[in-house]
């Protein structure tokens, strides 16, 4: 059976991946439902039939790299029905045309991260789920992190996105 993912957009932003111009691609079939959510349309319910096939996406992704975009994050991806070893997959093929993060509502340490971390090619990871009261990366009081890879291990780096008066 051929890697398909439950692809609703994709999109270039300069906002979700400190220091570069990421390829957003942004999955539907969230179950989260976090009160207040910035990206509904990601709740999107497509039946398998309509997911896409990793040869368009890789095809897509190809061409916004070569156009200049630099990293590549998926919105979401841990609570919509994707296989665990299918998102591995596809964070390692990704991987190929520039480094990858995930955006996840699940904990840090929980049994998905966990092994994302030891067996996808992840750079990036931005976890906890969105509560509206406490805001997202850029409020001081937001439960949310967001962590690189480095030689050391994962370190979280959330306040480059939290703005300095």
């Amino acid at each position: 059976m051929a890697l398909k993912l439950p692809v609703v957009n994709i999109t270039v932003s300069m906002n979700e991946i400190p220091d570069h111009i990421a390829i957003a691609i942004e999955l539907g079939n969230c179950n989260r439902r976090c009160k207040g959510c910035h990206s509904e349309w990601c709740r999107t319910k497509l039946p398998y039939s309509q997911w896409m096939d990793m040869e368009v996406l890789m095809a897509k992704v190809n061409y916004l790299v070569k156009k200049g975009a630099d990293a590549i994050v998926l919105m979401g991806g841990t609570t919509n029905g994707i296989p665990v070893d299918d998102l591995t997959k596809a964070i390692n093929i990704l991987s190929t045309y520039a480094p990858v993060g995930l955006y996840s509502g699940a904990s840090f340490n929980s049994n998905i991260h966990s092994y994302l971390k030891r067996e996808a090619k992840l750079r990036w990871l931005k976890t906890g789920n969105f509560i509206q009261e406490r805001g997202g990366l850029d409020n001081p009081m937001t439960n949310q992190q967001f962590f690189i890879k480095t030689e050391k291990g994962w370190l979280d780096i959330t306040s480059v996105f939290q703005r300095k008066e």
